[in-house]
């Protein structure tokens, strides 16, 4: 029971308050890759910065990357519906970074309101136009504080688990086919013990049974 609840885990988005990442990507022309989703509880009162969300992130082109410009754009979750829609959309300017390349794309924020909002890198005309297009290769940094950030379920996590599964169902019939093959054998040596005539156990000396004088 406490494997399967573990199981069904793997596939619940999780939520973190502090989340650090590092990685490289390549994103397609015209594409777009989504850093992360996450949510701001509530604005801090005028004597408690420290406890407000804030994003770091830094963002640089990799070598042999045929773009050499991008965008950072930060944005609420309802106006990124509206960018995947290919409409209008608005984008807050003061913790996006536009025609990054040539200069790495930093940004530190700090959220003095609530709401859900998007981090994505964007390789397409939607904010800036690219200098070339072409696919981009980026490297990129974020850490977050007081944050609720949405992670994907651990598809990675459960296909581990499927393999231990696996392993301990494996197991387990070796064992049992073991135990099966352990209690033929005793019941077969029983069975070579018993006398022919009155069917008790004979011991092992002697030529004729001691409950019926049958010979052995």
């Amino acid at each position: 029971m406490v494997l399967i609840l573990v199981v069904l885990t793997a596939f619940i988005p999780i939520s973190v308050q502090a989340l650090s990442l590092d990685d490289d990507v390549t994103i397609e022309a015209g594409g777009h890759l989504v850093i992360m989703n996450f949510t701001v509880d509530t604005a801090p009162s005028i004597y408690a910065y420290n406890d407000a969300g804030s994003i770091r992130y830094l963002a640089y082109l990799n070598t042999g990357s045929e773009q050499t410009s991008f965008d950072v754009l930060l944005m609420t979750q309802d106006q990124f519906g509206e960018y995947l829609a290919g409409r209008p959309f608005q984008y807050a300017s003061d913790s996006s970074s536009l025609n990054a390349g040539s200069v790495p794309a930093s940004v530190y924020h700090l959220f003095l309101e609530g709401g859900d909002f998007t981090l994505l890198i964007d390789n397409s005309d939607r904010a800036a136009t690219p200098s070339a297009p072409g696919e981009l290769t980026v490297h990129y940094q974020v850490v977050t504080q007081n944050l609720e950030v949405q992670q994907e379920p651990r598809w990675d996590l459960f296909i581990g688990l499927m393999a231990f599964v696996g392993m301990i169902g494996m197991a387990f019939l070796i064992v049992l086919r073991i135990s099966n093959r352990n209690k033929i054998e005793r019941a077969k040596e029983s069975s070579d013990r018993k006398c022919a005539g009155c069917g008790e156990v004979m011991p092992s000396y002697g030529r004729y049974c001691p409950y019926c004088g049958k010979e052995r």
